[in-house]
């Protein structure tokens, strides 16, 4: 079982010992991804990187030995938006470790002009929802060996704005990006909490959980490879995070107790506790009516499953 949180969190948010752990973030050479990584290593966790640069991995783990120096940390690169690049980290992944206890499928991309995956799909669903599922199915075996595994889907409080039909997601007519990207955490959010319904309906230790940081400054819109983000966006997330956002490592809490709680309900969706859940101390978080829907879950999950073809390895038996 994953060990209960103390009274009180130590830095970073971590839980007492995760010593023997082994935990894969998505992302984790910044922002969110980089915090939750920190506060996994404190506990003690081996810390497997998933990053799309190498480079930028690297100096993830030199300054994340500077907050957990006994830590053990490893590397791999992951490019979301080829589903080759997803097939080639699971299997390096299985291969240097025999299972993996938590999953962090932290990475994502927001306010990209239209575009489309090696694979065809629009970016913000193929890089945040689409390439996450297909990590997970490719690294269910190694999930299946931990006792107690645990799968997060990072979310977000613009998933509630999403409300276009399923059938037409994607479609690059009256493309907005903002809509893109609530799209894409409502089926996050959505895909989680059926794959946590499916797994217990089978026996399964897995649970599958879910989490929002609130409002976080970030570097999701300052990446290198977000150069061509809309500017108007960039120029009101960048105010915003003047002015309301807290800190990356507060906004990486609600994704720690998701991880890390000990028993926690279903669906389990974790999120700043204060005003309009823009920032505070974790806590369980609203799930809109959408997301909760089970029969759109299920034609999600179809969906979802359909786009990834053979990628969707095992989860296509749950």
């Amino acid at each position: 079982m994953v060990p209960p949180p103390p009274d009180s969190m130590p830095p970073g948010g971590a839980t007492r010992s995760l010593a023997g752990r082994v935990a894969l973030v998505t992302g984790a050479n910044s922002g969110l991804g980089f915090e939750c990584a920190a506060g996994l290593a404190q506990a003690g966790a081996t810390v497997a990187l998933a990053c799309r640069s190498l480079e930028r991995g690297q100096a993830a783990i030199e300054a994340l030995r500077e907050r957990a120096p006994r830590a053990d940390f490893a590397l791999f690169g992951l490019d979301l938006s080829d589903l080759s690049s997803v097939r080639d980290c699971a299997a390096a992944v299985r291969e240097d470790f025999e299972r993996v206890d938590l999953l962090c499928n932290n990475a994502g991309v927001m306010g990209l002009p239209h575009g489309r995956t090696a694979q065809g799909h629009e970016l913000h669903l193929g890089i945040n929802h689409l390439g996450h599922v297909a990590l997970t199915a490719r690294l269910w075996p190694a999930l299946m060996r931990s006792a107690a595994p645990r799968v997060l889907a990072v979310s977000s409080l613009t998933h509630r704005l999403a409300s276009t039909p399923l059938e037409r997601w994607g479609a690059p007519e009256n493309y907005d990006p903002l809509r893109a990207y609530a799209i894409s955490k409502l089926a996050s959010l959505s895909f989680a909490i059926e794959l946590d319904r499916r797994a217990s309906a089978r026996g399964l230790s897995l649970r599958s959980v879910a989490a929002h940081p609130g409002y976080a400054a970030t570097s999701l819109l300052a990446r290198p490879e977000g150069e061509g983000r809309l500017p108007l966006i960039r120029s009101l997330v960048r105010a915003g995070d003047r002015l309301v956002a807290q800190s990356a490592e507060q906004g990486a809490r609600p994704l720690l107790a998701a991880l890390l709680s000990p028993d926690p309900p279903a669906p389990a969706y974790f999120g700043p506790r204060g005003p309009l859940e823009l920032r505070g101390k974790a806590a369980p978080a609203r799930v809109s009516r959408r997301a909760r829907d089970p029969d759109f879950a299920r034609a999600l999950w179809g969906w979802s499953l359909a786009g990834l073809g053979e990628d969707a390895g095992a989860l296509a038996d749950l």
